[in-house]
């Protein structure tokens, strides 16, 4: 116990510190510099370990599981969402059966519920350019035949994202993810640094919703955004994407057209009489009327034409595949080891990297 503390208190001098990296013996301070190759606490942007967290060590730690109650499982999450008053089980469970397959359930005990940790992800380059949204930091679960805790439990194909707001400047926030990259290795240090870190945001509060990605419904994948509201999960319509009987419509075209450069700039938000409520994937955004680069900003902004059309992905329609380990989970769209000028983390990278330094 007293180690665990130990390392708690040093994890939080780690978060804590802006100028300096984490004061720990895995990763000493620094002097800090801020140009744009050296950004505070003295190293590079590591996409791994600030950006997108997917190693093994991260996913199979205590941290993670559900039966221990880990500050980065599922367990953890649906009980800071339903609240100290409500059952968690029951709440999560009713929640699940507004969309879920009857296959998947978690039995009433959030311990073995049927979903395991597949990756962290910071999201600072939502909050750029200014005022276009919030930073967020989210947390992705795959659905399993089994508990999540369980390495039996066969990955099913659905994922789980829990996004939350990052309230307050994004400087502050970015420099916090970033002293993440200074530690060598997945160790302890690390996985206690990162859980201070999101156990900040993680709370009912600071939802801004939940995504699914569903393979079991639909091999080609069904995509539901939900949103909490008086205390329950409610389906909304998902963001930036209307149904595709209005492809082609004039209201659409008319819509963009009118609205290209926010649209352009990635700033803006569609009227929510446009929003379906659920979709599938597999078509495309054809938009006559409205020229290809502004049909390719407006498509790749969709969720469907982000999970496809638009964009490689991995294992059917995931950009975090729920059956691969390690970064060998991550679609091309997010890393592509043969092009990492154009590829996405590259891009959050140098976001993440300006707004370290702006601090």
């Amino acid at each position: 116990m007293i180690c665990r503390n130990l390392r708690h208190f040093v994890a939080f001098v780690a978060i804590a510190t802006i100028g300096c990296g984490p004061l720990t013996a895995d990763a000493p301070a620094t002097t800090s510099t801020c140009s744009n190759t050296a950004v505070t606490g003295g190293h590079e942007v590591d996409p791994w370990k600030e950006l997108l967290v997917v190693d093994d060590a991260v996913m199979n730690d205590a941290a993670a599981k559900n039966e221990t109650d880990g500050p980065l499982s599922f367990r953890f999450v649906m009980e800071r969402l339903a609240g100290s008053t409500t059952d968690a089980s029951t709440w999560t469970s009713t929640w699940m059966k507004s969309w879920a397959p009857s296959s998947l359930d978690i039995d009433g005990d959030l311990a073995h519920a049927p979903f395991r940790l597949i990756a962290v992800a910071n999201r600072m380059d939502l909050s750029q350019p200014a005022g276009s949204g919030s930073a967020e930091g989210r947390l992705i679960f795959a659905a399993t035949d089994g508990p999540g805790d369980d390495p039996a439990s066969n990955a099913l194909p659905l994922t789980v994202i829990v996004e939350f707001d990052l309230p307050g400047a994004p400087s502050n926030w970015a420099a916090r993810w970033h002293a993440l990259g200074a530690f060598d290795t997945f160790n302890a240090q690390y996985i206690d640094a990162l859980t201070t870190l999101t156990s900040a945001f993680v709370s009912s509060e600071n939802l801004g919703q939940i995504r699914i990605n569903d393979g079991l419904e639909d091999p080609r994948g069904v995509l539901h955004e939900f949103h909490l509201a008086n205390g329950s999960l409610v389906s909304t319509g998902l963001e930036r994407t209307p149904t595709h009987t209005m492809d082609g419509t004039a209201s659409l075209g008319d819509y963009l057209n009118a609205n290209r450069d926010e649209i352009l700039a990635g700033d803006y938000k569609l009227p929510q009489t446009f929003l379906a409520p659920e979709i599938t994937l597999g078509s495309t955004w054809t938009l006559p009327g409205v020229d290809e680069q502004l049909r390719k900003a407006f498509a790749a902004g969709t969720c469907d034409g982000c999970h496809g059309g638009e964009n490689p992905v991995i294992d059917g329609a995931f950009h975090v595949s729920p059956f691969r380990q390690g970064t060998a989970k991550v679609s091309r769209f997010l890393f592509d080891p043969d092009n990492r000028d154009d590829d996405e983390l590259t891009r959050r990278a140098a976001i993440l990297r300006n707004l370290a330094c702006a601090n």
